[in-house]
C-alpha cells in the first residue's frame, strides 16, 4: 500500500484515542500526589510506551508532508505544532502566575524562560522530526532506508526537546508506513510476539531510569567510560520496550476493530480520533497546573488511587477538554488566535 493515498482509518483513530487516554491517565497519576509516581505499577506501564506510541503514529502519516517544499512543511508545521504551543503556553504561564500571586504561593517561582521552553515538549519534539527527516531524505535522494539510518544518528546527538528518544519512533513509523499491507498480514504473529516481548522488558523496566540519564551523563563529563555503557543499557531498554509496547497496541488493536467496526463505541473513536492534539494542550491546563494544586491524594491505597480513581479522572478531563474545543470551534476570533492559520 503506497501511502500517500491512506485512507483515514479506524484502527489509527482507536490507537490515538487510546494513546491520548493514557497520556490523561499517566498525568493524572503524577499530579494528584507528591507521593513519588514511580512507585506506582500503572505509571511503570503507562510510561514504558505510550510516548514512542505517538511518535510513531505521527511518523507513520508523515510521508505526504516529505513531498512537499520545505517552505510549506516548514509553514505548516509551524502553525499546526509551534503556534498553539506559543499561545496556550503564554496563556498557562500567564495563569501559573497569576494562581501563585493570589495564593501566596511560598514554594518556587516559575520561570517564565524555562516554562516555555519545556511546556508542550512534545509538539515540538516533532516539529524538529519533521524537519530532520524531511532534510534527511532531500539530502539521500529521497532513498527511505539511507535517511532514516542518517536521521537516527544525527538525533543521538540532538537532546533538544528529548528527540534523541522520540526521532527514532518517528522514523520507525514512517518506515512502517510502506509496509503497512504486510503488516496486516501477520498482524496477529506480530501482537502474540509483540506481548511476549513487552511482558519481558516490563518484567525487567524501571521508568525511574529516566532520572539517572543526567548523572549517567554527568559521569561522562568526568571521563568515566564505564558511563557509556550504563547510558546504552539505559537507552537500549527504553527503545525496546517502547517499540514492544507500541507494535503490541497497534497489531491489537488492528485485529479488534474489524470485528465491531460499527459499533457505537468505535463511532465515537472515529469522530474523537482528530481532537487528540487539542486534547493534549487543554489537559495541561486542567491536571498539570489545576490538578496540582488543588488535589492531593497521598496516602490513598494505591490499587484504588491508580487503577479506579485516575482513569475515571482522565475519562472526565477528556470529555471536558472535547466540549471546551468544540465552544472554541466555533468562534472565528478565538479559534484563530488560539491555534494559527490552521486552527
Amino acid at each position: 500500500m503506497k501511502n500517500d493515498k491512506l485512507p483515514r482509518l479506524l484502527e489509527f483513530d482507536v490507537i490515538k484515542v487510546l494513546a491520548i487516554f493514557l497520556v490523561l491517565w499517566g498525568h493524572a497519576i503524577m499530579h494528584f500526589t507528591s507521593e513519588d509516581q514511580y512507585s506506582f505499577s500503572a505509571y511503570q506501564f503507562i510510561y514504558s510506551f505510550h510516548m514512542p506510541l505517538f511518535m510513531m503514529l505521527s511518523g507513520f502519516f508523515s510521508a505526504s508532508s516529505m513531498r512537499v517544499s520545505f517552505k510549506e512543511l516548514f509553514y505548516k508545521k509551524f502553525w499546526r505544532l509551534i503556534y498553539p504551543a506559543i499561545s496556550f503556553g503564554l496563556i498557562f504561564l500567564g495563569v501559573n502566575l497569576l494562581w501563585d500571586y493570589f495564593a501566596d504561593y511560598k514554594g518556587n517561582s516559575v520561570n517564565g524562560i524555562k516554562y516555555m521552553w519545556g511546556i508542550f515538549w512534545f509538539l515540538k519534539s516533532l516539529f524538529v522530526c519533521y524537519i530532520v527527516l524531511y532534510l534527511c531524505l532531500k539530502l539521500c535522494d529521497g532513498r527511505k532506508l539511507p535517511a532514516s539510518i542518517i536521521a537516527i544518528v544525527f538525533s543521538q546527538v540532538c537532546p533538544l526537546f528529548m528527540v534523541n528518544w522520540m526521532l527514532p519512533f518517528f522514523v520507525l513509523g514512517y518506515l512502517f508506513s510502506y509496509n503497512f499491507s504486510k503488516f496486516l498480514q501477520y498482524k496477529k504473529l506480530l501482537f502474540a510476539v509483540s506481548l511476549l516481548a513487552f511482558a519481558i522488558c516490563l518484567h525487567y523496566y524501571d521508568a525511574a531510569c529516566i532520572e539517572q540519564i543526567q548523572e549517567v551523563k554527568q559521569r561522562l563529563l568526568l571521563r568515566d567510560l564505564g558511563a557509556i555503557t550504563d547510558l546504552m543499557k539505559i537507552q537500549m531498554s527504553r527503545f525496546l520496550i517502547g517499540f514492544a509496547g507500541s507494535v503490541m497496541v497497534i497489531s491489537g488493536v488492528s485485529i479488534i476493530v474489524p470485528c465491531y467496526r460499527n459499533s457505537p463505541m468505535m463511532l465515537l473513536f472515529a469522530k474523537y480520533g482528530g481532537q487528540t492534539l487539542g486534547i493534549y494542550i487543554l489537559q495541561t491546563l486542567i491536571l498539570e497546573i489545576i490538578g496540582f494544586r488543588l488535589i492531593d491524594l497521598r496516602g490513598m491505597n494505591t490499587i484504588l488511587y491508580s487503577y479506579i480513581v485516575c482513569p475515571l479522572a482522565s475519562l472526565f478531563v477528556m470529555a471536558l477538554c472535547i466540549f471546551i474545543l468544540k465552544w472554541i470551534k466555533p468562534t472565528p476570533v478565538l479559534n484563530k488566535l488560539l491555534w494559527g492559520k490552521l486552527g
